[in-house]
């Protein structure tokens, strides 16, 4: 399991992880993964766990950062960065088999620029961001994404300001 605490402060929080070998009967020590996060997710693939989350870097610029298990949460890599600092909106991820893929909005005035990356060997690399989508919102009304993988098709579903639901797919893995 994961979550965000942010223990009275509004921003930023403390991403944290724990888990259960005994279907949460009992849990292990919580392991902190970033000090200073929001927009926290994580998926499982076999024995690999990936958790990605914003890393807060302070007048409201944020970087998308990840940290990765071999070994189903035992040990973690040291947290690393996927995008580089901006205005980011939600964060949202999938993963398939040795699939992974992340998506987030980069907001830069009223214009949102929907950023993917994927990995296909269980996020030990990542191909550079492409840009999936490029719309003009209210930065107001916020960012919303979600997608999924299912073999060589990823679908990802956002929401374009005024709320109209919109589509992309690939079927090639994310390559175009």
């Amino acid at each position: 399991v994961i979550w965000w605490d942010n223990s009275g402060e509004f921003y930023p929080g403390s991403a944290y992880y724990k888990r259960s070998l005994d279907g949460g009967a009992t849990w292990q020590d919580q392991y902190v993964l970033s000090s200073s996060a929001s927009g926290i997710n994580i998926k499982a693939s076999g024995n690999k766990v990936i958790a990605f989350w914003f890393e807060e870097l302070g007048g409201g610029q944020r970087a998308v950062r990840y940290a990765r298990s071999t070994d189903t949460g035992v040990t973690w890599s040291a947290a690393q960065d996927l995008s580089p600092g901006g205005n980011m909106g939600p964060l949202e991820m999938a993963m398939e088999g040795g699939q992974a893929v992340v998506v987030w909005g980069e907001v830069s005035g009223s214009t949102v620029a929907v950023k993917l990356r994927r990995s296909t060997d269980e996020g030990a690399t990542w191909a550079a961001a492409v840009n999936v989508a490029t719309f003009t919102t209210n930065p107001s009304e916020g960012v919303y994404a979600d997608i999924a993988i299912a073999g060589a098709a990823i679908v990802m579903g956002y929401i374009e300001t005024p709320w109209a639901v919109r589509t992309v797919r690939s079927t090639d893995g994310g390559q175009t």
